[in-house]
């Protein structure tokens, strides 16, 4: 990995850049499909594009860390962060209150640290914290 020498602190990697001058966006299309886990299968070149740009920004920027609030696209490239010795957060998304998300199920297995924002979420995620609204 090599480093940038420029001082930015945050890369995005999603389907909609951040409005900031320091964060550098790569795009990330969706990786399923939300009403068909058939129609899912067909979102592969998604999947594609993710893990060659996820593959730009270990080659380009020194990560330390990486941080989540859940959607579906996020479950690849933090394993493979996570795979490679980079931290990671995952925060279940507050929209969440009394039942888990698909995203929130495989990261409350792979992330280091694993945030509800919902006290009641803590009975279905035993290894999560507590963090209240973030």
């Amino acid at each position: 990995m090599t480093s940038s020498s420029s001082s930015l602190l945050y890369v995005s990697l999603g389907s909609s850049p951040l409005k900031s001058g320091e964060v550098a966006h790569y795009f990330a299309p969706s990786t399923r499909h939300k009403y068909s886990w058939i129609k899912t299968f067909f979102l592969l070149p998604g999947i594609i594009v993710t893990f060659l740009n996820l593959l730009r920004i270990l080659y380009k920027y020194e990560v330390t860390g990486a941080i989540s609030t859940g959607p579906g696209l996020c479950v690849t490239p933090m394993l493979i962060m996570k795979l490679i010795g980079i931290k990671t957060l995952y925060i279940e998304s507050f929209c969440r209150i009394y039942s888990r998300s698909i995203s929130g199920i495989i990261m409350s297995r792979i992330a280091d640290r694993f945030l509800v924002q919902s006290e009641e979420l803590l009975s279905l995620y035993p290894k999560a914290e507590y963090s209240g609204r973030l």
